[in-house]
C-alpha cells in the first residue's frame, strides 16, 4: 500500500518517480535501524541518507536522494530536471555517475557538485530537536518504485509525509532570483505565447517582476517560468554533451 501523499510522474516506459515532503525532528529522519550511538553530539544529515538510500537501492534498486523543498515551483520542474539527468546516462554525458547527484545538478543548473549542493542541498539543523525540511525522491523502475515507497514509509522512525510545498506566489520573486531568470527573457516568453497584455509592449518605462505580477494571468506566468527554467535544463544538456565530443577529439 503506498502514501497517497507521494506525488507520481512517468517520465518514459521504464522510468517514474515519486516525490514527498518530510518534515519533523532530525531524529525522526533516522531509520529505525539506525543505532542511537551513531548520532553523535552533532545531527547529520549524510550517514543516515546514505543508509536509506543504500537499502532502497540493494532490494529495489531504485534511487533515493534528498533535495531542498523550499525552491520547487511546481512539479513540472521536477519532472524536467529528472528527465534531463536521466537521459545524461544514455548519452554519456552525465557528470556524476550517480544519478541522485545528477538530479540535484539538473534540479539546480549547476555543472560543479559543490555548488549543486549549495543551491539546493539538504543541511541539517543544530540540534536533534529542531525541524528538518526536505523533498524526497525516488525513481527508477515503475514496476519496483510502489514497493520502494512503502519500504520507505517504515524506515523512517516517525511518519509526517506531506506533498512538496510549492512556493506561493508571492515568493515567484525570490525564485526566479535564485535562478537567474532575467525580466526580459520572461517577457520575451510571455510575448511568443501571443499574450497581449499591454505591459508587454511598454517599452520606454522600466518594468520589474512585481509589475509582470500584477497585470499577467497566474497560469501564463508560471508556465514562462518553467519554460525557461526547462530552457535552462536544455543549455546544461548541451553544454555537458559539448565537454564529451571535446574530450573524445
Amino acid at each position: 500500500m503506498t502514501n497517497t501523499n507521494f506525488e507520481y510522474i512517468e517520465i518514459n516506459s521504464n522510468l517514474s518517480m515519486w516525490i514527498n515532503h518530510f518534515s519533523d525532528e532530525i531524529q525522526n529522519y533516522y531509520p529505525v535501524s539506525f543505532s542511537e550511538t551513531s548520532y553523535g553530539e552533532i545531527p547529520d544529515i549524510i550517514p543516515p541518507f546514505k543508509q536509506i538510500q543504500d537499502q532502497l537501492w540493494s532490494k529495489y534498486h531504485v534511487h533515493y536522494q534528498i533535495f531542498n523543498s523550499t525552491m520547487i515551483l511546481n512539479l513540472e520542474q521536477i519532472r524536467w530536471a529528472l528527465y534531463h539527468s536521466n537521459k545524461t546516462f544514455s548519452t554519456n554525458a552525465n557528470i556524476s555517475n550517480n544519478e541522485g547527484v545528477e538530479f540535484l545538478l539538473y534540479l539546480s543548473q549547476e555543472r560543479q557538485i559543490k555548488l549543486a549542493f549549495e543551491k539546493v542541498g539538504v543541511s541539517a539543523p543544530a540540534k536533534f530537536s529542531d525541524i528538518i525540511s526536505l523533498g524526497e525522491i525516488l525513481f527508477g523502475d515503475p514496476i519496483q518504485l510502489p514497493k520502494a515507497v512503502e519500504m520507505l514509509q517504515n524506515i523512517h522512525k516517525k511518519t509526517k509525509f506531506s506533498a512538496i510545498p510549492y512556493i506561493p506566489e508571492t515568493k515567484w520573486g525570490s525564485f526566479v532570483q535564485h535562478f537567474d531568470i532575467p525580466v526580459n527573457q520572461i517577457l520575451t516568453t510571455l510575448k511568443s505565447y501571443n499574450c497581449t497584455n499591454e505591459i508587454l509592449h511598454a517599452n520606454d518605462l522600466p518594468i520589474g517582476f512585481t509589475q509582470i505580477q500584477q497585470h499577467i494571468t497566474k497560469p501564463e506566468l508560471e508556465k514562462a517560468i518553467i519554460d525557461i527554467y526547462n530552457h535552462g535544463l536544455i543549455s546544461l544538456y548541451l553544454t555537458n554533451m559539448k565537454g564529451l565530443a571535446l574530450s573524445q577529439t
